[in-house]
């Protein structure tokens, strides 16, 4: 038996193991067919701490005019939630960018620093210089360094410069051959841009942009995944289909992610309803993580838009009526990430894992992970891979919990899953 990824196994995988040679929808007959621990299949479980450290937020502290003024109060909130890292422009000469820094070392918070504007206003000079003034200042607190943002599309509609594939490669080949001449950066992981995909052909975007020679110069490609109000994984696939088959084989980071709760809305990106938003979250790291990905939620505060009408003004997971943060308050999602990434936190040194007797029998759009805490215990974090919202119509739609059979060294039990993700004790 063999697992497709850390921790999971398909329903088909352990009916092989079982030496199960029919079987229906529902597994019969689980714990006849393992009479002991000793004959159930190993699962080994992922540490549980790998899947928190997985999840960063975007903010931006450069922005001081907006919201985002305020460092220390939504440095805070960041820390409260539990997110590992964020990702934003570092910006040398910014007052904020220094005090950013000093509030990630005192609240344990890592930085995926964007170095370069997206109107190419700067010179190859200016970009040594903010790196050098990354390894003098915030070299500890440096998760990676990001390719300037969207190469491939101008956000004022204007045209896009016919070189911007091989500009964008020229800005890359500087941070890596920086990052890897800079012994305290030896940490640190470089990666690409992150294109825009609506535009005609982002298949073809990402074609250019490695023809432009982009992977002799990047760490992990970057990749932006909206959902659209639907499901998580929703076109997800395609997208890391376009990275694997133009870049190679190399492990990306979906540097944004998310909803905007922007229901007033009447064109555009569609939203979800804020409470959509947080049943999705979690599952939206879980597949991330099962595809070896980080996730990056777009973004952490909202602008004031008391309309409900703007969509790039409600991707926050705060909502914000005004600059001032006393008036700031928290979505749904903000709450449900807080537990979800506590439930994950594990501040003790890990140690090597050890693969569990496992047997789980599950319906087809059932996904789970096993994970790991230092002290032993193991958790199933399973949910139905369902859509509880169509944001075409902007309706509701029921999922009916499924029953799940586990069976671990204590015996065989029914667990009900929904779409929510749902964690279950292994014994």
């Amino acid at each position: 038996m063999t697992p497709l990824t850390d921790g999971v196994l398909t329903r088909r995988t352990v009916l092989s193991a079982a030496a199960v040679t029919a079987a229906s929808t529902a597994f019969v007959g689980a714990s006849s067919t393992f009479a002991s621990a000793g004959t159930l299949p190993l699962v080994k479980p992922v540490w549980s701490e790998r899947v928190r450290q997985s999840y960063g937020v975007c903010a931006h502290p450069n922005f001081q005019k907006t919201v985002y003024g305020g460092v220390g109060a939504w440095s805070l909130q960041l820390q409260t939630m539990g997110a590992a890292f964020f990702r934003g422009k570092y910006t040398p000469g910014l007052p904020s960018t220094l005090q950013m820094v000093e509030r990630c070392r005192a609240l344990g918070i890592q930085w995926l620093m964007l170095v370069a504007p997206e109107d190419w206003s700067m010179s190859e000079a200016e970009l040594k210089r903010t790196l050098l003034h990354i390894r003098d200042h915030a070299a500890d607190v440096c998760i990676g360094i990001e390719g300037i943002n969207e190469p491939n599309h101008n956000r004022d509609g204007s045209r896009v410069r016919t070189d911007w594939a091989p500009a964008a490669v020229a800005y890359q080949r500087i941070i890596k051959e920086f990052v890897e001449a800079t012994p305290s950066l030896s940490h640190v992981k470089v990666i690409s841009p992150s294109l825009m995909l609506y535009t005609p052909d982002p298949y073809g975007d990402h074609l250019k942009l490695a023809r432009a020679g982009v992977t002799n110069f990047i760490d992990r490609a970057g990749l932006h995944s909206y959902p659209g109000g639907h499901r998580p994984d929703n076109n997800l696939d395609e997208r890391l289909r376009w990275v694997n088959e133009t870049f190679g084989p190399v492990r990306t980071w979906i540097t944004e992610t998310g909803y905007t709760t922007a229901l007033n809305s009447r064109t555009g990106h569609r939203p979800a309803p804020p409470d959509v938003a947080a049943l999705y979250a979690p599952r939206a790291v879980l597949e991330g993580f099962s595809r070896k990905c980080k996730t990056i939620r777009y973004e952490m505060l909202d602008d004031p838009n008391p309309t409900n009408t703007a969509i790039e003004s409600n991707f926050g997971l705060l909502e914000c009526p005004q600059l001032d943060p006393s008036t700031w308050t928290l979505k749904p999602e903000f709450t449900t990430m807080k537990g979800f990434l506590a439930s994950l936190k594990d501040t003790l040194p890990t140690r090597p894992v050890r693969r569990v007797p496992l047997v789980v029998d599950a319906p087809a759009d059932v996904k789970w992970l096993l994970t790991e805490r230092s002290n032993g215990t193991h958790s199933l974090l399973a949910y139905r891979n369902a859509s509880v919202y169509d944001p075409v119509a902007k309706v509701r739609t029921s999922v009916a919990p499924a029953s799940v059979t586990v069976t671990d060294r204590a015996g065989t039990r029914v667990v009900r899953v929904g779409a929510e993700v749902t964690r279950i004790p292994v014994r």
